[in-house]
């Protein structure tokens, strides 16, 4: 028997829960649960004690109170339906403690009050708390009692014929004041404590947001070193490919040369052209030089070094791009500048992104830009006046970027340029390398005007 009550004890409380929440948006919120619940039990039971008792007032023929018994029971199935299909919880809660405000006060001043049934009072402290908050449920509570307390008084020592006695003031006095502060301290601990949950909750949700940010970056950040290990793998390729015709060329140059001064001598014209093949073979294999140590696969170790040489080398692929492109670059490096902890592979790849940054943001610039715009790109090199960073600055005198794309540009995957001109992480990044060296990157822009971009990285010993 015991098995079979529970069990139906259980699918009740499940029908009751299931109708209850059916239209509740947001179920997870337990608080909003709790408070649904609580007031669909207490309407659905007093729904029914009103019918019941409104039956009973119309069998012993006092129609008056019948007829507000089933008023007061169709307002509570009015609030039922609020509940239900418009989801109003605030007002039927005020509307609800309202009614019973009101049926309360009306049982004391009657004088039903007498004898035990006064403890129906002490059952309103603890639902209003819970629905209305402490705050609010406290100034409700005392809208009920300082008027009970005004009452008690005047029929104590003012009516002739009093309805109550000092004896039940002594109890009740006394007692509902214990009950509101036990109901307060309670519902104040549990506010607290479902505050912290959410606070807890919160955090979690940042940590974890937090986290998933971190891997997406990692694995952008191991995509685009998928992405360059393949390209420097191409880059051997083409490089081995050129160095052999290069090779011929050069073979050739020395053989036309010494054949020459043999026979006739060289005549100027002569001599000049081969003075030019030299010189460009010289500058394709010094091209071929920089793409092999820029493909090539080093270990993440990183060791004190002189700054300007990975600098270098990265300023050596884009010459002839800025020859070609019309872009003028100043270069202002400081002597014996003090050594940098790095990876020289990694600082290349820093100055060739700032660089490929420059030269779009100047293209960019250059289409709307008037007739005599010359695009211009400055990178400077020194250390700051206490000697303790070393500053690499590139400033352009490009598009620049409004305050709102300042703000996104070191986010991973954002983008001003078109679909297929970038990914979107160029400059995270660059940030995070930066980061590996214990380094700082600064951003200064101007929407129409240009860019810098700083680099602080803590510098170690002085060259001698």
């Amino acid at each position: 028997m015991d098995t079979k009550r529970k069990r139906l004890e259980t699918t009740f409380y499940r029908f009751f829960k299931k109708t209850a929440l059916r239209n509740i948006p947001n179920r997870e919120d337990s608080e909003l649960v709790r408070k649904v619940l609580l007031l669909n039990g207490t309407l659905s039971v007093g729904i029914c004690v009103l019918i019941l008792l409104g039956s009973i007032s119309f069998f012993q023929k006092n129609f008056l109170l019948g007829y507000l018994d089933y008023a007061v029971a169709l307002l509570l199935l009015v609030l039922l339906l609020l509940i239900h299909f418009r989801q109003q919880y605030t007002v039927c809660c005020y509307t609800g403690i309202a009614i019973i405000h009101c049926l309360y006060f009306f049982v004391f001043v009657t004088g039903a009050a007498k004898g035990n049934a006064f403890m129906w009072y002490f059952n309103y402290p603890l639902f209003t708390l819970f629905l209305l908050g402490t705050r609010n449920g406290s100034r409700v509570i005392m809208l009920l009692f300082v008027p009970t307390l005004i009452f008690l008084a005047i029929d104590l020592f003012v009516s002739k014929v009093p309805l109550y006695d000092m004896y039940f003031a002594s109890r009740f006095i006394p007692s509902f004041i214990t009950v509101f502060l036990f109901s307060h301290l309670y519902e104040k601990s549990r506010e607290k404590a479902y505050e912290e949950l959410l606070a807890a909750h919160a955090h979690q949700e940042q940590v974890i947001q937090e986290r998933t940010e971190k891997i997406k970056r990692q694995q952008a950040q191991i995509a685009h070193a998928d992405r360059l290990t393949a390209l420097g793998e191409m880059a051997t390729g083409i490089a081995h490919e050129i160095n052999q015709p290069l090779t011929i060329i050069s073979l050739a140059e020395q053989h036309l040369r010494r054949k020459w001064q043999q026979e006739n001598g060289l005549d100027t014209a002569s001599k000049e052209s081969l003075e030019t093949i030299a010189l460009q073979v010289k500058r394709a294999t010094t091209i071929i030089c920089n793409m092999r140590s820029f493909a090539r696969t080093s270990e993440e170790v990183m060791t004190e070094i002189d700054i300007v040489e990975p600098v270098q080398t990265a300023l050596a692929f884009f010459q002839e791009q800025f020859r070609i492109h019309q872009i003028s670059i100043e270069t202002s490096f400081a002597g014996q500048l003090p050594k940098v902890k790095l990876n020289s592979q990694k600082m290349e790849q820093i100055v060739v992104n700032l660089l490929s940054n420059a030269r779009f943001a100047l293209e960019k610039q250059a289409e709307s830009a008037k007739n005599g715009y010359e695009k211009h790109i400055s990178m400077r090199l020194y250390a700051q006046e206490n000697g303790a960073d070393v500053v690499l600055e590139v400033e352009d005198n490009g598009i620049g970027m409004s305050a709102e794309v300042l703000e996104h540009c070191q986010e991973p995957f954002f983008t001003t340029k078109d679909v297929g001109q970038g990914t979107g992480l160029g400059l995270s990044i660059l940030r995070n390398i930066v980061s590996e060296f214990d380094g700082t990157f600064e951003i200064e822009s101007v929407s129409g005007q240009g860019s810098v971009f700083r680099i602080l990285l803590p510098g170690g010993e002085h060259d001698k």
